[in-house]
């Protein structure tokens, strides 16, 4: 009995192969081991099927539990038209991948207005501002900040640039402004303070080159009319003091009268020339305060623009549906592992007894 218990009637007991066999089986039949991997795979989806679908119904009554619970929420929409110099070499620039898209990015051109619009200046003013609006028939006026309920001013301000959304088309130069909170009316409040602010901040807050020549010419011409005014009194006393001044023949008087008369003409001239450059510096500021032109002002929405609930539900099915497929293939791979494992243990446990049996 002893000389039959070979290995090799042992491995066939256990259909064990070895391993050359192993290598040589499984090489040229990775489409093989696809396709039953793909049928194991299918097999496993109709064994489980009714776990799947309890895991899909679960996510989804989860997720529509949460989302009904949510607030509608209600979002403004406006646009900006650009503002600054043409640039005549635009669309060359804009082949050439440079430049900003159809608009020169001088010192006032509107492409600073999403950095304004979301700084502590403009950011503090909308904070601070009352607005009304309708909270289940109920009407209501408070801060933005008060309506936050955040009394931390930092915090404040990070809540409201996140609830900002600015986009600029790189081509148009166009700059789109969104804002969104659970009250239509708020919504359009905020937008429109917004950029009542921007046009606020572009007006007395923003210097151009020419406002400040226009501030340099200011000065200058009030001395410069001081002097003039200096001058002709100056040339008043000396005619007062020199009555006979238009028939004298005296060389000296008139030598001194000449001198007051040219210095009032100089003085005279100077202002002038300073008034001419005064008055175009003042049309020049007109033209460089960029204007804030609106495209589209802030709507007032009547459609709610989120919780999308039916699309959520159904995103969160999908995602129960492989959640629940990524764990049973786990469980599975993890069960086919350990009875591989199991396979030497019994091997050895029944050489064991074969052993036993043998001596006994």
């Amino acid at each position: 009995m002893a000389k039959k218990l070979t290995l090799r009637s042992l491995k066939n007991s256990f259909n064990i192969k070895s391993p050359n066999n192993t290598e040589s089986n499984y090489t040229g039949k990775s489409d093989i081991e696809f396709q039953i991997n793909f049928v194991d795979l299918i097999k496993l989806i109709f064994l489980n099927k009714k776990l799947i679908t309890s895991c899909v119904v679960l996510c989804m009554i989860i997720t529509a539990a949460v989302i009904f619970i949510l607030p509608n929420k209600y979002t403004s929409s406006a646009s900006l038209l650009p503002s600054g110099n043409n640039d005549k070499f635009s669309t060359i620039k804009q082949f050439a991948g440079i430049g900003l898209g159809g608009f020169d990015a001088d010192e006032n051109s509107s492409v600073l207005f999403p950095t304004i619009l979301k700084s502590n200046h403009i950011i503090d003013a909308v904070l601070d501002e009352k607005y009304t609006y309708i909270d289940n028939s109920e009407e209501k006026t408070q801060t933005y900040q008060e309506y936050l309920e955040i009394d931390i001013r930092d915090v404040a301000r990070d809540k409201l640039r996140k609830q900002l959304d600015i986009g600029t088309n790189k081509k148009t130069g166009v700059i789109t402004l969104s804002l969104e909170t659970k009250y239509p009316q708020l919504s359009q409040a905020l937008l429109i303070k917004f950029i009542d602010e921007l046009d606020r901040y572009n007006i007395y807050k923003r210097r151009s080159s020419a406002k400040e020549n226009v501030i340099y010419l200011t000065k200058e011409l009030s001395q410069k009319e001081k002097e003039l005014r200096d001058s002709e009194d100056s040339l008043e006393s000396f005619q007062m003091a020199n009555r006979n001044w238009a028939a004298t023949s005296d060389p000296e008087l008139l030598k001194a009268l000449s001198r007051h008369r040219r210095e009032v003409t100089a003085k005279l001239n100077t202002y002038i020339f300073l008034r001419k450059q005064y008055e175009i510096s003042k049309l020049d500021v007109q033209k460089d305060i960029p204007i804030v032109s609106t495209l589209d002002s802030p709507s007032l929405p009547t459609i709610k623009s989120s919780p999308k609930r039916i699309s959520s539900i159904l995103l969160s099915g999908i995602v129960g549906f492989f959640l629940s497929m990524l764990l049973l293939i786990v469980t599975d791979a993890y069960r086919k592992y350990k009875m591989k494992n199991d396979i030497p243990i019994k091997i050895k446990n029944r050489n064991k007894n074969i052993s036993h049996e043998v001596h006994v």
